[in-house]
């Protein structure tokens, strides 16, 4: 999985001397072993050193591969699943962003509903290059 952002540290304009002080990257996340669950890694591909970082991220949520972030402003949003089960499944759904001047991802900002039924729905979109939007739909009401 992908998502693409850039850095906001106008710093970068200064030293480069440009005027687009916009230094894009890219946020790959990819499972190590296929067969286990939820072993992710992250990693950053910067476009203005030409390299990948890995990030040191233990985070406590699954990302699943289903779930696309949306870029807004930089930065990369991610509806995800805290990692708190019942019976195995997972319970709270929040929302996550990847700040990508920081190369970190924010605290996880809960949401009003629980979409660990597998019939259920989650989807983020951008308005207007301004705001996000979440689209849940819960099927079988």
């Amino acid at each position: 999985m992908y998502a693409f952002g850039y850095d906001n540290n106008r710093n970068h304009a200064v030293k480069k001397k440009k005027k687009n002080n916009r230094n894009h990257k890219i946020l790959r996340i990819f499972n190590l072993y296929p067969s286990r669950n939820h072993d992710f890694r992250y990693q950053v591909y910067d476009f203005s050193s030409n390299s990948w970082k890995v990030l040191d991220v233990k985070p406590e949520w699954n990302i699943h591969s289903h779930q696309r972030g949306v870029s807004l402003k930089g930065n990369t949003y991610f509806p995800v699943h805290k990692k708190r089960t019942v019976g195995g499944v997972n319970i709270e759904d929040v929302l996550v962003c990847f700040d990508f001047t920081k190369e970190r991802f924010g605290p996880p900002l809960p949401l009003p509903f629980n979409s660990y039924n597998a019939e259920n729905f989650v989807s983020l979109s951008c308005v207007r290059e301004e705001q996000l939007a979440m689209l849940y739909q819960r099927w079988g009401i």
